[in-house]
């Protein structure tokens, strides 16, 4: 993703946010083959942070098995 998209993706997250609205961001960004558990990217907890927003962290099993990474 360019460094442009990304601005634009921060910036929408951080409107609806301030707009009331839920998100659900995966803090890998993106998802990864198997169960094996990628590096968190610094975007959802610095939208947290500058928003003041809470976390509830989930953990979603067999969402692979739904809706496999070939599929999205």
């Amino acid at each position: 993703m360019e460094i442009k998209s990304r601005f634009t993706a921060l910036q929408l997250a951080i409107d609806y946010l301030r707009k009331g609205e839920s998100l659900l961001i995966y803090p890998e960004g993106t998802r990864s083959i198997g169960q094996k558990l990628l590096p968190f990217q610094i975007g959802a907890f610095f939208i947290a942070e500058y928003t003041g927003a809470s976390v509830l962290p989930v953990f979603i099993e067999g969402a692979d098995m739904v809706l496999p990474k070939s599929q999205s």
